[in-house]
């Protein structure tokens, strides 16, 4: 928590009425936030950082009356810095490999796994993949290695790292991979993007749910000081629907299945 220097005048008065004033400014409580680069959760785009997770963040902060720092970087980067201390909190999913130094405050959202594939294959289970085809190639971004283990682990699939969900359309129009495994909003987006929408069947197959954290670092003196007001402010934007609403706003879902008008 940092605070900034009060200038104080000669004018008692004039003091007093300052203080009164413009402290609950002056003395703004900050708590810093890493935010992982994945557009559109987190990106930097001219000159300011945007996306769904700054969205989420700006919300609960400002319900908590607290002023937010932001850091975009890098997935791996933001789960070691979160561990480490150097950043208060971050919204991600859990990682089991960081519960000795991360405290897991509140589930704000959860986020479908799903396997896509090409509209003239439409898998619609791991079995049916595995059947319709031998050794079929299923790709996947870097970091998603836990998205389905189920899958990734079988002998009758082969794997394809790639470096992020943008190269999904691309590599299943192209028959570089048969299906793709990762997160469906996501996928949506990237699909979106690409126009290839009509291309790929999606939403395909779920296969896992992923729950979206705001957790903290222990080490932080910050994230211990401010917790129940964020579990607060968390707790009333979920019930008036503003977490959800946020997600919408930047991805919004289909229609039955088709792209809304």
């Amino acid at each position: 928590m940092r605070k900034k220097p009060v200038v104080l005048y000669p004018n008692k008065l004039f003091n007093l009425l300052f203080l009164l004033t413009f402290s609950p400014l002056l003395t703004a409580d900050s708590i810093s936030f890493g935010v992982f680069h994945a557009p559109p959760w987190g990106m930097e785009k001219n000159g300011s950082v945007q996306g769904i997770t700054i969205d989420h963040i700006r919300a609960i902060t400002d319900s908590a009356g607290l002023e937010a720092e932001f850091s975009v970087v890098p997935y791996p980067r933001m789960i070691k810095q979160l561990e480490q201390g150097n950043i208060d909190c971050a919204i991600a999913t859990r990682h089991t490999s960081s519960s000795k130094n991360v405290i897991y405050l509140a589930s704000l959202y959860e986020l479908d796994v799903s396997v896509i594939s090409r509209k003239e294959d439409k898998y619609t289970s791991d079995q049916h993949l595995s059947s319709a085809k031998k050794n079929p190639v299923v790709g996947f971004a870097n970091g998603t290695e836990h998205f389905h283990p189920k899958l990734f682990n079988s002998n009758k699939t082969s794997l394809q790292l790639v470096k992020g969900h943008a190269q999904a359309p691309i590599m299943l129009t192209r028959k570089r991979v048969d299906a793709f495994v990762g997160v469906e909003r996501l996928l949506l987006h990237e699909l979106r993007q690409s126009n290839l929408l009509d291309d790929v069947y999606f939403p395909g197959y779920r296969v896992n749910k992923l729950q979206m954290w705001l957790q903290c670092s222990k080490h932080s003196e910050g994230a211990q000081k401010f917790s129940v007001r964020l579990l607060s402010a968390i707790e009333k934007l979920k019930n008036n629907g503003t977490i959800i609403d946020i997600v919408d706003q930047w991805i919004p879902k289909l229609k039955q299945g088709k792209e809304t008008p």
